[in-house]
């Protein structure tokens, strides 16, 4: 009896509980930003409208996003499990002090957070071009309209 409780004790610590913890994290914080690839938002991002851009208020491009993902789930919520949340004290101290509000994630790689709510956000500076003529459209020719 002893052994088998220490073998499903052992099976649960080293290998369910990392496991379930690897697909919450994956779920949570990597899916959802692959289907909203315009701001890399999560589903609670996406509700409040709040989007990624880079340091060129562009769209943050997949593999700047795969980084943010593995510097915060394996820099912060892993490592915070082995070190009394230290990373998670630091990240949120540095969200509440720092001028930009941003995590340790994004202050490693240059990404901000903003509201897309009155903004379209962009991939690329052709994008905002091609957007701009096509956006574009030509005043009303009031004589025109009226020359009966």
């Amino acid at each position: 009896y002893l052994e088998l409780t220490r073998f499903e004790s052992n099976m649960l610590l080293f290998v369910e509980i990392p496991i379930a913890y690897l697909m919450g994290g994956i779920l949570v914080y990597l899916v959802p930003p692959l289907f909203f690839q315009k701001g890399r938002r999560t589903l609670g991002k996406a509700m409040y409208q709040i989007g990624l851009v880079d340091n060129r208020l562009l769209s943050c491009s997949l593999p700047r996003f795969l980084g943010r993902w593995a510097i915060f789930f394996f820099g912060e919520l892993c490592l915070s499990l082995f070190t009394f949340g230290i990373p998670v004290i630091v990240s949120f101290s540095l969200m509440a002090f720092s001028k930009h509000k941003q995590g340790f994630p994004d202050y490693l790689l240059g990404l901000y957070e903003v509201d897309i709510s009155q903004n379209k956000l962009y991939s690329s500076y052709e994008e905002i071009s091609l957007d701009g003529v096509e956006g574009e459209k030509k005043p009303i020719d009031f004589k025109a309209t009226y020359e009966d």
